[in-house]
């Protein structure tokens, strides 16, 4: 019987060493500031023309802060005074120059 020849396996070679990674340093914890205390409303009544009915208007529109009234858009002024029923009166009463007086003095802070 004859046996037939058995080829060697061609030699493998070792794969090389993967480059050493550098180690990723951890990114250090993030601290989540508490949740801010509710931020109390200011006086608008302070504001030469809005008496506490206008204020509770204002509320209502969600304005309870000069900040707030002072950033008014002329296209939101518009809206809050229809919503008010003041037509004019913001503007008229420059409740806006008003507010960024108010804030400046109870925040000192410009707006």
């Amino acid at each position: 019987v004859a046996v037939a020849a058995v080829s060697e396996p061609a030699p493998v070679e070792a794969a090389p060493e993967p480059a050493p990674v550098e180690a990723t340093p951890k990114p250090a914890l993030v601290r989540i500031p508490a949740k801010p205390a509710r931020i109390e409303p200011d006086d608008l009544k302070l504001i030469s023309g809005i008496g506490p009915a206008l204020e509770k208007k204002l509320n209502a529109c969600g304005i309870s802060r000069y900040q707030e009234l002072a950033t008014l858009s002329d296209a939101d002024i518009d809206r809050v005074e229809a919503a008010i029923k003041s037509f004019g009166r913001i503007r008229r009463d420059d409740w806006i120059g008003q507010a960024k007086a108010r804030h400046f003095e109870k925040y000192q802070e410009q707006i």
